[in-house]
């Protein structure tokens, strides 16, 4: 993504998380934003974010749990 465009779905998915809260998927998407971007902290947030709404069997759950882990070892040393 261009700079710009970060910026633009950053914004989109925070009001996507205001509209409706308990929907997993922006707060995936916004994870993965941060995540991309060098961004631990607020990755870190918005994956226990999607965490705490994703279902049990949501395919991308495995993948939010793996990055979450990662990114809290980092933070830990």
């Amino acid at each position: 993504l261009k700079a710009n465009d970060a910026i633009a779905a950053v914004a989109e998915f925070q009001k996507a998380t205001e509209l409706a809260p308990l929907w997993a998927e922006p707060w995936q998407m916004l994870a993965r934003l941060y995540d991309g971007s060098g961004m631990p902290d607020e990755a870190k947030v918005h994956y226990a974010g999607y965490l705490a709404r994703a279902t049990q069997t949501n395919p991308m759950r495995g993948v939010a749990e793996e990055r979450l882990k990662a990114l809290s070892a980092t933070a830990a040393k």
